[in-house]
Formats: structure tokens, C-alpha cells, sequence
């Protein structure tokens, strides 16, 4: 069930220019590059993982997602899931994407990424963050939990997450 909740949220895009800054404690300058789309169950820490307000030991691969052309992990936290998926698409293959609305470019630890939703999600639902690489594109997604009443303005809190989490995506 999760796995296609994840892979239904998979897509979402954001309209404007909007830098959110920090500086993620201990980790390194950039991820290396490798082969297939970014794996966020490996790729980043633990560590960074709790810092974001995450919980790593509810972190779930979705081992199905490979077999559509991207790499699926999904980690709970206080009222939130925050998928991390990763594909071979571009940010501009995103931003052309007919079920992504609200595009935006925004600046996040010093990263360029595009901010959107899926056409069917609302601002209260959902919000992702779209990365470009040499690998491809890594989407962070974060969705309130259906008992989250009151998620807040979950971009806001998805670019803050994001600060710590940035450093470890592939650049």
C-alpha cells in the first residue's frame, strides 16, 4: 500500500524564486555521482535523516519502483512522510510534466530546485522539491500524514528539512 502511495506521489512541481539557506552539519561537499537514479535509503545518513526531523528507523525502500525507472524511499516523521525518489528525467522533463502544477524555482543550502505539487494534491497535502543532477532528477516529497490535522505550510517545511538533506544528493 505504501508503495503506491509513494510512486502515485511521486511527482509534484511549484511558480517564482525563493532561497532558503543553512548549513548542514557534517556533511560532505556533494554526493558522488554513480550509476541509476539516487537511492535516499542509502545515500543519506542516518544522522542527517533524524536531523531533519525524520525517524530512520521507519524508513522504507520501495522495492517495486526500480522496475518503472526510479528508486523509491519513503521516511516517516511527526506528522509527515517525506519521499525521496530518484530518476533519470530532467528538471526540465518536471517542469513539462502535464500532472505537475505551481512550478517555482526556489534555492535550497545553494541548490537550484523546481517546487510543485501534482495536479490532483492541494498546498495542504503535499509539496516537493525537484533537484537536477548529471544522475538525473531527486524529488524530496513531503506529505502530511491523514492524522496531521494541521500540517503548516508544508513547503516552508520541506525547504527547511531539505537544508541538511541537500549535501547528500547527487550534484
Amino acid at each position: 500500500m505504501v508503495a503506491g502511495f509513494v510512486f502515485t506521489s511521486v511527482l509534484l512541481v511549484g511558480c517564482g524564486t525563493e532561497t532558503v539557506s543553512g548549513e548542514a552539519v557534517g556533511a560532505p561537499e556533494s554526493a558522488s555521482a554513480g550509476s541509476g537514479p539516487f537511492d535516499g535509503c542509502v545515500g543519506i545518513p542516518d544522522e542527517a535523516l533524524a536531523a531533519a526531523g525524520l525517524d530512520p528507523t521507519k524508513k522504507a525502500p520501495d522495492e517495486e519502483s526500480g522496475t518503472l525507472g526510479w528508486t523509491i524511499c519513503t521516511v516517516e516523521g511527526d506528522g509527515v512522510y517525506l519521499m525521496i525518489a530518484g530518476t533519470d528525467m530532467t528538471l526540465d522533463g518536471v517542469r513539462a510534466d502535464s500532472l505537475t502544477i505551481d512550478h517555482r524555482d526556489v534555492e535550497v543550502a545553494g541548490r537550484l530546485a523546481v517546487q510543485h505539487r501534482r495536479l490532483y494534491d492541494t498546498v495542504e497535502e503535499s509539496c516537493i522539491l525537484a533537484f537536477g543532477s548529471a544522475q538525473g532528477v531527486t524529488m524530496l516529497r513531503l506529505d502530511a500524514k491523514l492524522s496531521n490535522s494541521d500540517p503548516g505550510d508544508l513547503c516552508l517545511s520541506l525547504s527547511d528539512r531539505a537544508v541538511g538533506l541537500v549535501p547528500y544528493l547527487p550534484s
